[in-house]
Formats: C-alpha cells, structure tokens, sequence
C-alpha cells in the first residue's frame, strides 16, 4: 500500500528535522570556536545548542565575570605589558622563532604577549590535557557549576600573573570539564585567536610528533590565527626532572630540533635552581636567543660567563616565603648596581608591579646580540625608537598587530577542523 503524498511530506520533513538537529549538535561539538567562545564567556551565533546556552542564566553571569575580570586584566597586565615588551625588546619581540615556555601549565597568554608574531609556541607541566569539552552535553542546572569551577581556577592567574599548581590541579580533575584543554580555548578565545585545527598528539623517542596513541608524552596541538598568519600551539604533559626525561626523552628531543629563540620561565617553583632539573637548564642556556624570567627561573650566577647580557626590571626584594631559600645576593648586587627601570606590570610570585623582578637574558655572538642580530634569516619589522632624540621622553608605541596586514608573508592555507579522539576515549 503505498502512502500519499502528505503522508511521504510529513515523513521527509521529519526525517530533514532530525537530521538538521543531529548536524547542528555535530557542528557544535566539532567546532572548537564556538565551545572557545562560550567558555571565555563571548558571544557565539551559528546553532541552536550554543543559543540555549547563551540564555541560560549561569552563562549570563559567567559573560558577565570574564568580561570583568578580563577587563581589569588587560588593563593592569596586558597594555603595560605589550607596550614594554615592544620597547626593550625591540623588534625581538617581533620574531616568528620558536618559544619554549617550561613549567607554564595552560598559561599561552603570557608567551602571546610578550612574542606575539611566534610561529610555535611550545608548553608544558604535569596537568593532562583533558578531553574535548562538550558544553552541549551539560545539563542546563550543572553548566553553572562547571563555569564556577573554570573561574576559580583562572581566578589567581588573572589576578597575580600565575596558576596556583595545588588548586588548579584540583579544579582540573573534577567535573565534566577537566584538563587543561577548556583554559586553552578560553584563554585563544579571548586574545582574539580563530581556532583552525585541534589535534591529540605525542612525542616519538625521536622527537616527531605523532597520533595520539603513537608516544609517550601525550599532548595536543592547536593551529589557530589572529591575522594573516597561521601559529601553532603545542601543550605536553611532561615531567621535566632529569630522571624523568632519561625515560621519556622524545621531549627533550622535539624540543632539540626546533629553532632557536626566545624562552619564557615564570612563576617555575624555583625548579631551576635545583640539579634535578638541570637538563632542562643547560638545554635553556644552549637553545635559547633571549630568555625572559623572573627570579624562579634560571639563577643568575649560569649568565656569568660572557656569553649573555643581562638587562634587569622591576624590583628584587627576594623570594616569597615559601621559597625563601632561594634568595640570591648576587641579582640583589645586580640591581643595586644597574638602576633598572620600573616594571609597569607584575611577574611572577612577587605578583605586585613595584615588587616584581624581570630579567632579560639575551645570548651574545662576538660582540653582538644573538637575539637582536640584523644577520637573522627573517627581516624585523620596523620598529619606532622608544625615545624622541629631542626631548628624551619616552614615546608610547603602538601595539605590535595594530596593523595586522603588514605583517611578513602570504598567509597560509585554511585547514579544516580535524580531531583525534581523546585519550580517555581511546581507553
């Protein structure tokens, strides 16, 4: 018997119906903007699941704490800082090399901020990656919960510069959301990135990186823009300790084929002033063009010995108390000596402007900067002298991509989202 005509219109627009429904949740998990969006508390448009969550009153009231937060941020940090990293480090900042980020967690902000044109960025710590976050999956009443929870954890970071290791770790294993992976999306989000391509990869005893299930140090690779270029973003999950490195040293040896640049250490546990760590030190000082740190990274006695000029900021008033071991007269004598320049913004421990340290470590050939060297490969962008001649009065500089177009090259290709599954869901 066959049906009538309205019969196979109510069946055809159904079935439209239902596989509309299916495709837009699709598209709303595999779209890594949107969920980055929704998680840094902006505005997102393009399916029903992300215009729910947007009229949710949990959401509302995150918009409305990021946006605060973030605001006193950018005001208190982010300005100042842009602005200072484009004076004194002159058209280094500008530099598309390598950035090799050790102990930062999902901290991507500060190595965006201070070399914003990095081809790679490459990060690590102890937290794991964590599973694609699926806010569609939340039931209405616990998306609240789980917004708190993303909150407290970047709470100490917005305010004093750094993650607070106990507590994130915490934040970070409970819940629905969990890793490091949410930060990333919501931290790119909200620097104004487009995610291109999100992948699950590790580390070869080699040091190529692989799918997934293929190496030892499990991680994950972000493509994403905020211009003409594409930069890539590496987190691995990676316990830099000497001993821990001899049994997982694709790492180590990834991170020796990259070219060198520049490298940040921040807010690090002092970690480098012990011999535990003193791979990942001598790999720092071999590698790097231009080291910027605060007191807890490198200890200033390993740049005595001619290859490096040293550049102070800020104010050393020695460690907090939780590390007070590690004081170190001989940067105190550096700065009494030196009559560093104020630091407008903090660093580190020491998380107040006036009592933040800044070190500029910057690798020396023959008589020249490494770092600064007109020899390099790449053509520096001009950059305006930070002082008029006449007056002698510092000038305020624009910020580094307030012409986006000017930047060097073609852009590259688009590449559409591809994801390996999470490793929680290959087990």
């Amino acid at each position: 018997m066959f049906l009538s005509i309205r019969h196979w219109r109510g069946w055809l627009l159904g079935l439209g119906w239902l596989f509309g429904s299916f495709f837009s949740s699709w598209l709303f998990a595999q779209d890594p903007n949107t969920v980055a969006r929704l998680l840094a508390g902006l505005p997102s448009e393009g399916t029903p699941e992300a215009e729910a969550i947007m009229v949710n009153p949990a959401w509302v009231a995150h918009a409305s704490e990021m946006e605060r937060a973030w605001q006193s941020m950018e005001r208190r940090q982010l300005l100042p800082l842009r602005n200072w990293a484009f004076r004194y480090l002159g058209w280094a900042s500008q530099s598309p090399d390598p950035v090799v980020y050790p102990f930062s967690g999902p901290d991507i902000l500060y190595p965006m901020a201070f070399f914003p044109n990095a081809s790679v960025y490459v990060l690590c710590g102890l937290e794991p990656v964590g599973p694609l976050p699926r806010l569609e999956d939340l039931p209405p009443e616990i998306l609240g919960w789980e917004l708190a929870r993303i909150r407290r954890t970047l709470d100490p970071f917005l305010k004093w510069s750094f993650f607070i290791t106990k507590d994130m770790r915490v934040e970070l294993s409970s819940g629905r959301i969990t890793g490091v992976l949410p930060v990333f999306y919501l931290l790119l989000a909200r620097m104004g990135a487009t995610l291109h391509r999100v992948e699950y990869v590790s580390i070869g005893p080699d040091g190529s990186v692989l799918p997934a299930s293929g190496g030892r140090a499990v991680g994950v690779r972000i493509t994403f823009s905020r211009g003409p270029q594409l930069q890539t973003l590496y987190y691995f999950t990676v316990n830099l300790e000497n001993d821990a490195l001899a049994n997982q040293p694709g790492f180590f040896h990834f991170c020796q084929r990259l070219p060198r640049g520049p490298a940040l250490v921040k807010a690090a546990s002092y970690l480098l002033h012990s011999e535990a760590f003193s791979r990942v030190r001598d790999f720092l000082l071999a590698h790097s063009t231009l080291i910027v740190q605060d007191d807890s990274g490198i200890p200033i006695r390993f740049f005595l010995s001619g290859r490096w000029t040293l550049r102070v900021f800020g104010n050393y008033i020695g460690p907090i108390p939780l590390f007070k071991n590690h004081y170190q007269p001989l940067l105190t004598s550096l700065y009494l000596s030196s009559n560093p320049p104020p630091l407008p913004f903090g660093f580190g421990y020491q998380w107040r402007p006036e009592r933040s340290s800044l070190i500029v470590a910057t690798a020396r050939t023959g008589g020249s900067s490494l770092a600064l060297s007109p020899s390099r490969s790449w053509r520096p962008w001009n950059v305006p002298s930070p002082q008029s001649e006449a007056t002698g009065v510092s000038q305020p500089l624009p910020h580094p991509l307030a012409n986006p177009s000017s930047a060097r090259g073609n852009p590259l290709p688009f590449w559409p989202p591809v994801f390996f599954p999470s490793p929680e869901e290959e087990e």
